[in-house]
């Protein structure tokens, strides 16, 4: 998704990343999936032969540690309980 409006804000960088109204990367044109899709799951189940459920839980993993905001991100032990971990799915190594 977009980055917080906030967090570009007080970014001493923003003006060299992101357009001058801080609202998407410069030079980089990323169309948003349709709606109801998910795309980082998309593209596990596609790319990578991960099952439904797999991907799924994977995209939500991912999700949780890639969250723009510091405070916001799960910690790494926390990380460790979500499902695609805890559950092992269905992958073979």
């Amino acid at each position: 998704g977009p980055v917080p409006a906030e967090l570009v804000r007080r970014s001493p960088r923003a003006a060299r990343w992101f357009r001058g109204d801080g609202s998407a990367l410069r030079n980089i044109a990323i169309a948003p999936p349709p709606p109801g899709v998910d795309a980082i799951a998309r593209v596990l189940e596609e790319n990578f032969a991960f099952a439904r459920r797999d991907a799924r839980d994977a995209a939500d993993f991912l999700r949780a540690l890639l969250r723009y905001e510091p405070d916001a991100r799960v910690s790494a032990r926390r990380a460790l309980d979500l499902p695609w971990l805890a559950d092992g799915g269905d992958l073979v190594l």
